[in-house]
């Protein structure tokens, strides 16, 4: 579910990056459930790690300590490839969330394109060793299309460490990630402008970029 890598940090800039993260978390206008949260929860965080900074250690795949529609949103920024049965998960966060989920990943189509490599090499050259699964624009779409079909799916592009690399802005289907903001509840329309500005305003913040400050500007992210 997390990386080993995520921890091999001192304690005292563990407990820096956990002091930014409650600042962004203290401003949130709605309750925020953190799926594989890490060190950087921006709601209530959840993860199996014992050296992350999660509220709740539990698999993503079973969160039974939690109620159902306990939280108005539900955020996984670049966890859900980690799980190996994400299907199961996507529908256990559906469980314990009112309104909307916000998932994020890493597409497929931009990585293939990027490093022209073929599909077989790509995946295991051009990610991480530990994603399981990964999907383009299409994928990602039909599959939240099977896990809820009664749901509303809004997918938006973006790039984090692609963005300073190249000299043209690519066209969004090849963009370094894939933001799915999922609306679950057809009755609650007055709040989706304001509870998707709030996801993106917690997909944004991205405080593990501190680690690569000295190569990697720190950047809002540029959402289409």
């Amino acid at each position: 579910m997390t990386l080993s890598h995520d921890y091999n940090v001192p304690k005292e800039q563990r407990q820096k990056e956990l002091a930014i993260a409650n600042e962004v978390r203290n401003k949130n206008k709605f309750k925020v459930l953190d799926i594989c949260c890490r060190r950087f929860p921006r709601g209530f965080g959840v993860d199996l790690h014992p050296e992350s900074n999660a509220d709740l250690f539990c698999d993503a795949h079973e969160l039974k300590p939690l109620k159902d529609k306990s939280f108005d949103l539900t955020l996984c920024v670049e966890g859900i490839e980690h799980l190996h049965n994400p299907a199961k998960a996507v529908l256990e966060w559906a469980r314990v969330t009112k309104y909307a989920l916000c998932i994020t990943t890493q597409n497929a189509h931009c990585w293939r394109r990027w490093f022209r490599l073929p599909k077989p090499f790509q995946f295991k050259l051009c990610t991480s060793p530990d994603h399981i699964y990964m999907w383009d624009e299409y994928t990602f779409r039909n599959f939240f299309k099977k896990v809820l079909p009664d749901a509303y799916v809004e997918l938006q592009w973006y790039d984090r460490y692609l963005k300073k690399t190249r000299r043209l802005k690519p066209a969004k289907f090849f963009r370094e990630n894939i933001l799915a903001f999922v609306w679950l509840n057809p009755n609650g329309k007055t709040y989706y402008e304001a509870i998707k500005a709030e996801a993106f305003r917690l997909v944004n913040f991205r405080p593990e970029d501190l680690e690569y400050s000295d190569r990697i500007p720190i950047h809002p992210l540029d959402i289409d």
